[in-house]
């Protein structure tokens, strides 16, 4: 409940995708695919098979690429 919650608050506010850290098997099952199969990185090191991203609108990572930035609340 807590995944669908957030996709429909991202969707709201027009976010084209998310970005998760976690197990491989358990975000698979709701679409999550790797993110470096999109050419994307943390801004953090972290295990390839365990960060992820999500398209809310279809193609909404065409074209997209790099490191994901967080806000600064997430850095302190």
């Amino acid at each position: 409940m807590l995944l669908e919650e957030l996709e429909i608050r991202a969707k709201k506010e027009n976010y084209p995708f998310i970005s998760i850290l976690g197990h491989p098997a358990y975000y698979s099952k709701f679409g999550y695919q790797l993110a470096s199969h999109f050419n994307i990185q943390a801004p953090f090191p972290v295990p390839d098979d365990a960060y992820f991203v999500k398209e809310l609108y279809p193609a909404s990572l065409k074209n997209v690429e790099g490191t994901v930035c967080y806000l600064d609340a997430f850095n302190e």
